[in-house]
């Protein structure tokens, strides 16, 4: 049992995630820190840049093709993932929900993440990563 020292302006307490927990690539860190943060925005943006990393890594091992590139890339990878770790449709409307606000974020556009999208992202990224 890894234990997590939660912060006072902690998002969540996030101990449950050990592969983000027991991570030391820079990724991790960031992500750590912005939920420790207690900053939703950058939590959410973090967390969905290392779900991404680790979804072009299970691509590379499991698909001979190329990573698609372009205005759908994102949507392309995360189907392929969900399908391959057999995530549920709720898990993957709420990973797409997350891109999209992510998208939003990024684009300085009005938006509204939660923790829940954070979790969800964290969740699914123990199963990728696990896989």
């Amino acid at each position: 049992v890894v234990e997590v020292e939660t912060k006072k302006n902690s998002l969540f307490d996030y101990s449950d995630f050990t592969n983000l927990v027991n991570g030391t690539l820079k990724r991790d860190e960031k992500v750590k820190s912005a939920i420790n943060r207690g900053d939703l925005d950058d939590s959410l943006t973090t967390a969905w840049t290392r779900f991404e990393a680790l979804c072009k890594k299970h691509w590379r091992e499991n698909n001979q093709d190329e990573l698609p590139k372009g205005e759908n890339a994102n949507k392309a990878i995360t189907d392929f993932v969900a399908e391959s770790v057999k995530l549920n449709k709720k898990q993957i409307d709420s990973l797409h929900k997350a891109r999209m606000v992510r998208n939003d974020l990024i684009h300085d556009k009005p938006t509204n993440p939660n923790p829940t999208m954070v979790k969800n992202i964290l969740k699914i990224s123990e199963q990728i990563d696990d896989f």
